[in-house]
């Protein structure tokens, strides 16, 4: 079964890919080259651009690390790891999660937000491969990714198409579209963060017989 961060490459690869190609659209001042379907069509079935891309995005996503692309998803950087209010925010607020089963399970739930997401991760490992599990967590993964590669380019095309000197209009425009974008992936990611951590809780309250 593949991993499901190398699931994600592909759409991964994709999103940077048309995200330089509009930049390539704010530096011609509003429009592409003549031969733009001819470029996009090469580098497209290039395997040296699509190696490119994928070795930036494995440096910059290894450099962030898990906490700091959550932070960046959820705007905590104190603790920002879903699972770290699993059982005070996540788990009462969804109606799926039998919170009385589940403390039965359990036994006493965690308050404190890092032995929350230790006792979570635990049931983690044990419905991983459960199916609204694995979907939830790559839908997680790769909204992640793309928030945090959609600030980067907020924060990065912008200032050089300015640097670089293209129409003023058009490089604001294409600045607040990006800022648009990111919020919303950050946004979407949150859910499907939430998501991922409720679906695990689900599935354990679900048992009749208390753990062992």
């Amino acid at each position: 079964m593949a991993h499901l961060k190398q699931q994600n490459r592909k759409q991964i690869i994709i999103y940077a890919a048309a995200n330089f190609l509009a930049f390539s659209w704010v530096l011609g001042g509003g429009a592409f080259p003549q031969d733009w379907e001819g470029r996009i069509g090469a580098a497209s079935t290039s395997a040296v651009v699509t190696g490119l891309i994928t070795l930036v995005q494995l440096i910059y996503s290894g450099i962030l690390g898990d906490k700091l692309k959550s932070a960046i998803v959820f705007w905590r950087f104190t603790n920002p790891l879903p699972g770290c209010r699993a059982f005070t925010e996540i788990a009462p607020s969804d109606p799926r999660i039998d919170y009385v089963r589940l403390k039965a399970r359990i036994g006493d739930l965690p308050i404190e937000p890092e032995e929350q997401n230790r006792v979570w991760y635990r049931l983690y490992r044990q419905h991983e491969n459960q199916t609204s599990v694995r979907d939830a967590h790559g839908n997680y993964l790769l909204a992640r990714e793309l928030a945090c590669l959609s600030l980067a380019f907020a924060l990065i095309f912008p200032v050089l198409a300015f640097v670089l000197g293209t129409n003023v209009t058009i490089a604001m425009l294409y600045a607040g579209v990006m800022l648009a974008v990111y919020l919303l992936i950050a946004y979407s990611g949150c859910n499907y963060g939430r998501r991922f951590v409720a679906n695990v809780l689900a599935i354990e309250g679900a048992i009749s017989e208390p753990a062992k």
